[in-house]
C-alpha cells in the first residue's frame, strides 16, 4: 500500500511538474512595435481649393521631400500619397501658378510631384512633394 500511495505521490508530482514546465515553455506574444507612416510629419492638412491656389501670388514657398528614402525599387509603390493628400485635384492650379511652379521647378519638382499644400505663418506656403521617378 506504501508502494502504490507513494507511486501516486511521485505522479502526481511529475504531473504537476511538466504542466509548470509547460506553461513556461508557451511562447509570449511580444508587444509590435509602432511602425510610422513617412507622411506622418505632414500631420493634418486643411483642403485646398482652386481659389485657395490662384490667391498664391509672390508667397515664400517651402518645399519640403517626404518619403525619398528610395528603399522601395519602384517609388510608384507611394501611390497613395498622392491620392490621400490634399492637392489631388488641383494639380491643374498648381501648374498654371507662377510662384508655385518656380519654387517646384528650382527643386526639380513639378506639379505631379505635389503631395500637399500647406498655409504657413507669415503668408508662407508649405508644398509637400514626393518625386515619383527619384531623378
Amino acid at each position: 500500500m506504501n508502494k502504490l500511495f507513494t507511486c501516486l505521490v511521485v505522479g502526481a508530482l511529475l504531473v504537476t511538474s511538466n504542466a509548470a514546465n509547460a506553461a513556461v515553455l508557451i511562447p509570449v506574444k511580444k508587444p509590435v512595435p509602432h511602425q510610422t507612416n513617412c507622411a506622418d510629419e505632414m500631420g493634418f492638412m486643411r483642403g485646398v481649393n482652386r481659389a485657395d491656389i490662384e490667391a498664391i501670388d509672390d508667397q515664400s514657398v517651402m518645399i519640403i521631400p517626404v518619403c525619398e528614402s528610395g528603399s522601395l525599387t519602384h517609388n510608384d509603390d507611394y501611390g497613395s500619397l498622392f491620392v490621400d493628400g490634399n492637392v489631388n485635384a488641383v494639380r491643374g492650379p498648381i501648374a498654371h501658378n507662377r510662384t508655385l511652379m518656380s519654387a517646384l521647378l528650382s527643386k526639380d519638382y513639378d506639379q505631379n510631384d505635389v503631395v500637399s499644400l500647406r498655409f504657413g505663418g507669415n503668408n508662407s506656403i508649405v508644398v509637400y512633394v514626393h518625386q515619383r521617378d527619384l531623378r
